[in-house]
């Protein structure tokens, strides 16, 4: 509270005019009136759909809302709680006539300008994302020296209608200014967006942002999938093609269906490359296997995706093998279930069988037909094949 002035505000943009609704007769509110209007939405904040305060208070006055607004930023919650009346109505105000709302935000005193700041540039409007970002470059300090994501993404979107050289010019500005290494960089791109001149850039090598080529192969793929198929294999080979599926792999939708269909595309040595690189993949906590599974239809394709995800037997640990057993349950009955059991061998990592591992292994046994001698037979050669490597 102490620390230097924040700089002001930046310079208006010319008026835009609005058109409201006009008043219904009757006395305007008071300001108590119009405090209380707002308060339904206080204790649902977060579950009713966002228009709620909008279409409520569409008839409001500026002046009316900025009278609620003074009255608003005194109450205790404004400082506890981001989703409190004052923010509330400053963020609807903000959609109304930003520059006004942030030089009241600013003409606030310390204590309340660095959240109501917050408040006004979380709801800027997108076209006008230069001026916000000018603007936090002054103050720093009201954004704990950081780029608010809403600005970076907007910014992005910004650029990326200009092509991909733009696109990537301003991730290296905006790089000075500390934006996430390991951001998801999800944004919208223009329909037709130029992808493989973005990804194939070493420009954007260059920046050295992590997640990026997944982010952009993800926004890639809701736009031309087969292109982006094509460009993956063609460019990275048929181990990377792996790329298009983690975060697109869950439940069993149409995507599943597509990508396993690409992969039977292939040929012999490309699928051979495919899984020796990717099969410990299948094993992994966010993967639906049995989707991948059910999406294949050559008899192969399903038993060398069913072959890698079963492998999750010899992790013994209880979710591990749990996922290895909901693999097999994709074979037609119980008895190949369990002939499966008796032949699969390890392939890579294993840990030893634990005892609630045990237990549900045997729980699946039994409900698959298992007898007590089978079930004991298969849970002991699992345990010799889980051995660490040295033990007797």
């Amino acid at each position: 509270m102490s620390g230097p002035a924040p700089e002001s505000a930046p310079s208006p943009a010319p008026p835009r005019p609005s058109v409201r609704e006009p008043r219904t007769s009757g006395p305007a509110p008071a300001t108590a009136d119009l405090l209380q209007a707002t308060r339904p939405r206080e204790g649902s904040f977060g579950e009713a759909p966002s228009t709620g305060i909008s279409v409520h208070i569409a008839n409001w006055t500026d002046e009316e809302i900025l009278t609620a607004l003074e009255e608003a930023a005194r109450m205790p919650d404004t400082l506890r709680r981001y989703d409190s009346i004052a923010s509330l109505l400053l963020a609807e105000y903000t959609r109304r006539d930003p520059d006004r709302a942030l030089a009241w935000a600013m003409a606030q005193p310390p204590i309340l300008s660095r959240r109501f700041a917050q408040t006004v540039i979380a709801t800027w409007p997108p076209d006008r994302v230069d001026d916000a970002i000018a603007f936090v470059r002054k103050n720093p300090d009201l954004f704990g020296n950081k780029l608010p994501v809403n600005l970076i993404y907007a910014s992005f979107a910004q650029a990326a209608e200009h092509g991909p050289a733009a696109l990537i010019s301003r991730m290296a500005e905006l790089k000075e200014d500390g934006i996430p290494r390991y951001s998801s960089y999800s944004f919208d791109f223009p329909a037709g967006f130029d992808f493989a001149a973005l990804l194939g850039s070493s420009d954007l090598k260059s920046l050295d942002l992590p997640r990026i080529e997944s982010a952009f192969l993800r926004a890639w793929l809701n736009q031309d999938r087969e292109g982006a198929f094509d460009w993956v294999l063609r460019n990275s080979g048929p181990a990377a093609l792996i790329k298009l599926g983690p975060s697109q792999f869950r439940g069993n939708g149409e995507h599943p269906r597509w990508l396993v269909g690409k992969l039977e595309t292939l040929t012999p040595g490309q699928r051979a490359a495919f899984f020796e690189a990717n099969s410990s993949s299948f094993l992994q906590p966010g993967w639906n296997s049995v989707a991948w599974i059910n999406s294949a239809k050559q008899p192969e394709m399903k038993d060398a995706l069913r072959s890698a995800a079963a492998q999750g037997i010899f992790i013994g640990l209880d979710s591990y093998v749990d996922r290895g057993l909901q693999a097999l349950s994709t074979l037609p009955d119980g008895e190949s279930r369990l002939r499966a059991l008796e032949t699969l061998e390890p392939k890579g990592d294993r840990t030893p069988l634990q005892a609630g591992a045990a237990q549900i292994l045997r729980r699946q046994l039994a409900e698959w037909g298992a007898d007590a001698a089978r079930t004991d037979a298969i849970i002991a050669r699992l345990k010799e094949k889980t051995k660490p490597t040295g033990d007797p």
